[in-house]
């Protein structure tokens, strides 16, 4: 299950993923990388008395871009320039909890 145990750390990081778009068709596979990611974090520095905020990024696998829907759908061939296979968001993930004071009031 994955794929992590055949990719290698290079320079600190953990080499791409890779990739599964076809451009000829605008569509993908979801054959790489794990389907699932679980941990458990505890903050050692936690103070329930003052703001927090936390975020994890996530790697995700290359989906087709818009342009790759369009240039199949229109039948055109975009410029080299142009990219065609995007991660989707921005890779990152935002979770945890803000604390707000009893003062602070609710948004």
């Amino acid at each position: 299950m994955g794929d992590a145990d055949r990719r290698k750390v290079k320079g600190g990081k953990l080499a791409p993923v890779g990739n599964t778009v076809d451009v000829a068709t605008a569509t993908w596979t979801n054959t790489i990388g794990d389907p699932e990611l679980s941990a458990v974090w505890t903050d050692p520095d936690f103070d329930p008395t003052v703001r927090a905020f936390y975020y994890a990024r996530v790697v995700e696998i290359p989906t087709p871009r818009w342009t790759c829907y369009d240039a199949v759908r229109f039948g055109i061939k975009m410029p080299p320039e142009v990219p065609m296979t995007c991660r989707s968001g921005p890779g990152r993930r935002r979770f945890g909890t803000r604390r707000r004071s009893e003062k602070e009031p609710r948004r």
